[in-house]
């Protein structure tokens, strides 16, 4: 079955034209069901996330009972090339992996700008869901040594890595509190790895999360930062 596409947005501008893009997208490649959620109320980023999955938890749920898969994504992607391919693997969750990238930020390997849901086991990936949610309400930010300096420095904030945190608290083999020398990294993208109850899939950031003129085989382009203008524009 075709995969239910979710993306959300704070309810203003550019999101808003963000997301009818990535609708448009959707509709182009698949002609199938794309829901945009608007969360308004939240004060801040943490509870900003947690209304979100909370709120798409029964198009989650729903879907995942009717054997379809689950793609959401963060409003600032364009959707390039049809991705169903992906859905032939035997996987539970798959999110973006980009260590290479990464390092700076401690233990944000996996991006949660993409998380995809497989439906052949619907019970256990409801299950993620709903610790992605928890996991997220209560997450403390930042590193075990703090947040990085230089990203305060370049005007990084904290709330930002609420959501995407926690995902990494479920799916990285031990979690996100160790530091980067810790591990040895051996994650490739493509394999299937099985990590605390999950099967696990890291995506190729140059197949499902390239920058806009960084790859060819690119399948999901992220109009992250500046490059959001060539999308807008």
């Amino acid at each position: 079955m075709k995969p239910l596409f979710l993306t959300y947005t704070n309810g203003k501008e550019p999101y808003l034209t963000l997301a009818r893009k990535l609708g448009e997208d959707i509709k182009t490649l698949y002609a199938g069901e794309f829901y945009h959620l608007e969360v308004k109320g939240p004060g801040n980023n943490t509870d900003f996330f947690v209304e979100v999955n909370s709120l798409l938890y029964p198009y989650v749920s729903r879907a995942l009972s009717e054997q379809r898969p689950v793609v959401m994504l963060d409003c600032d992607n364009g959707l390039v090339k049809s991705i169903d391919t992906l859905f032939e693997a035997d996987f539970d969750v798959a999110a973006v992996f980009r260590y290479a990238q990464m390092q700076e930020t401690g233990r944000q390997d996996y991006c949660s700008g993409l998380v995809a849901l497989n439906s052949v086991r619907p019970a256990i990936v409801k299950k993620f869901w709903v610790e992605w949610t928890y996991r997220t309400a209560f997450y403390k930010r930042g590193t075990p040594k703090g947040f990085p300096q230089a990203l305060k420095d370049s005007g990084w904030l904290e709330s930002w890595f609420t959501d995407q945190g926690a995902l990494n608290e479920i799916i990285l083999p031990s979690g996100n509190q160790r530091e980067p020398e810790e591990d040895d990294y051996s994650i490739i993208p493509g394999n299937i790895y099985e990590i605390h109850g999950y099967k696990i899939l890291p995506l190729d950031r140059r197949v499902y999360g390239a920058l806009p003129g960084d790859s060819k085989d690119a399948c999901v382009i992220h109009y992250k930062g500046k490059t959001k203008n060539q999308r807008l524009g």
